[in-house]
């Protein structure tokens, strides 16, 4: 068995688990990049929509 099989089978299992760990971090970072942008995108509507409509039905008419 040559030096490299050795360790490769030695540490092939901690190498693949920090691999999946790694791989989780990043499907976590990308989803809440995906919930920033979303929140963003809503955000910018709801400005929108107020500078449209800047009298919602919880505000009332009278105040504003």
């Amino acid at each position: 068995m040559s030096i490299i099989q050795g360790v490769v089978e030695e540490h092939g299992a901690a190498f693949s688990l920090a691999q999946a760990q790694e791989e989780e971090h990043q499907d976590h970072i990308r989803l809440r990049q995906e919930q920033d942008v979303a929140y963003q995108i809503g955000l910018q509507a709801d400005q929108v929509r107020n500078s449209i409509f800047p009298f919602s039905i919880t505000q009332g008419f009278l105040s504003r």
